[in-house]
Order: C-alpha cells, then sequence, then structure tokens
C-alpha cells in the first residue's frame, strides 16, 4: 500500500516561508532558550527608567491575557494604546497576511500609536500571551506630571494639531 503524500497548499508565499521557517527553528531548537517571561523593568523601551517610574507605568497598564491565535490589535482601527509583551509570542502581520515581525517577552508591540492614529497592522498571539496594556491617554497624563520620562524612553506625544 503506498503512503499517503504529504502535501501542503499556502495561499500567499510569505505562509509557505513562515511554516517553513518555523520547521527549521523547531528541528533545531529554537525557541527554547527564549526567556518564558519578563518583567516590566526588562522591556527595551523602558530600560532607562527608576524602579519607581516602572511601578507607576504598571499601575497605569492593565494586565491582558490573549489564548493562542487570537488577534489582540486590529489594523485600522484607533491606535490608543501600547502593549508590553511579558510572555508568549506574538505575530505582527499586514492584513494581507504577509508577517512583518515575531516578538517574545521583553518586547512592545503597538508603540506605532505615540506617532499614528491608527493600527497599521495587526498583532496575533501564536502562543498564549501575556502583556501589559498602557493605554496612551493615561500615558500622556503622566508625561505632563514627570515629563523627564518621555525623554528617558525616547516616548513622546503623538503631535496633535495646534500643538
Amino acid at each position: 500500500m503506498a503512503e499517503p503524500q504529504r502535501l501542503r497548499r499556502f495561499a500567499l508565499l510569505d505562509d509557505a516561508i513562515e511554516w517553513a521557517e518555523d520547521q527549521v527553528i523547531y528541528r533545531y531548537g529554537g525557541f527554547t532558550s527564549s526567556k518564558e517571561t519578563s518583567h516590566l523593568g526588562e522591556q527595551a523601551l523602558l530600560v532607562d527608567l527608576a524602579a519607581d517610574e516602572i511601578a507607576a507605568l504598571a499601575e497605569l497598564s492593565t494586565a491582558r491575557r490573549f489564548e493562542a491565535g487570537q488577534r489582540i490589535v486590529s489594523a485600522g482601527e484607533p491606535a490608543n494604546s501600547l502593549f508590553f509583551l511579558q510572555s508568549g509570542m506574538v505575530s505582527v502581520k499586514l492584513p494581507s497576511g504577509v508577517r512583518l515581525a515575531s516578538l517574545g517577552p521583553g518586547m512592545e508591540f503597538g508603540e506605532m500609536a505615540i506617532i499614528e492614529q491608527y493600527r497599521s497592522a495587526d498583532v496575533w498571539a501564536d502562543t498564549p500571551v501575556t502583556c501589559l496594556e498602557l493605554p496612551l491617554d493615561s500615558f500622556a497624563d503622566y508625561r505632563r506630571l514627570h515629563p523627564q520620562i518621555a525623554m528617558k524612553c525616547g516616548i513622546f506625544p503623538r503631535c496633535s494639531p495646534g500643538g
């Protein structure tokens, strides 16, 4: 009896390349040495902040959890927060399905909200994800009281008309 053919078909070339990359990475032990969780103080964007400044930002943030396969951010929706990835893996993709990046603990996403009014890409949970969501309005209020924060982490307010 002949063995059935194991053929995969992909709608997009990018999907095929992503699948092949994942196969190579998993086959050769990739992602096994990656960090499983990250504290807010380990986030690249916040590395220059003092412990009390990080604690204050954590107070302004909301802990969020997403299941694998769940969309976290949708392209075109209002960009009103940024996310600090604490555990899990996410993919940043264009609406066409083309993957722009894969992110893990200690990285942020949605940071384009600082300069753009609308989301430019989708973000999908590849694995179960925990993150902190920081609303830009809350952060703007905090920045007004503590202007040195914006300078330390390179976050500047979105330019507003007439401002």
